[in-house]
């Protein structure tokens, strides 16, 4: 089977409450739906899926404990002591997710790097999630499985 990575990253980073995606692991197709959109929306995937459900891997983001840690290990490693405080004290309560985002816009060039540095733990997560998979993929992820 071959996937396409950028578009794997993509339900990766689109899956929500109610958006939910799936690997096909015998075509390498990724399906992809909102369960508020309208029902003659999905192409018939859900009932794809429901139909056959070892077919169809789930692709299922991090948690959002696992994506605090992220932002919590990145902004300790930010070289600018006032900065670094700034980040860590974003991260100490509720709304630490938003916080976290308007703050780090303040300062494109950590803005970058962040991005950067999210874009390889998710990649991480992907080759993870990738190798566990019933099927190989034969076409290696254009970042190498991390």
């Amino acid at each position: 089977m071959t996937v396409d990575w950028d578009l794997l990253l993509a339900a990766f980073e689109a899956v929500t409450d109610d958006t939910r995606a799936f690997l096909d692991t015998e075509t390498g197709e990724v399906l992809a739906w909102s369960d508020s959109a309208p029902a003659d929306t999905d192409d018939g995937w859900k009932k794809r899926v429901a139909e056959s459900p070892s077919r169809y891997a789930p692709i299922l983001p991090p948690t959002g404990e696992v994506e605090w840690k992220w932002m919590n290990d990145y902004a300790h490693q930010v070289d600018q002591p006032s900065r670094r405080v700034r980040l860590t004290h974003a991260l100490e309560a509720n709304g630490a997710f938003s916080r976290f985002r308007t703050l780090i816009a303040q300062y494109p060039a950590l803005q970058e790097l962040w991005i950067t540095y999210r874009e390889e733990k998710m990649q991480g997560v992907i080759s993870a999630w990738a190798s566990k998979l019933p099927v190989p993929i034969e076409n290696p992820a254009p970042w190498g499985m991390k």
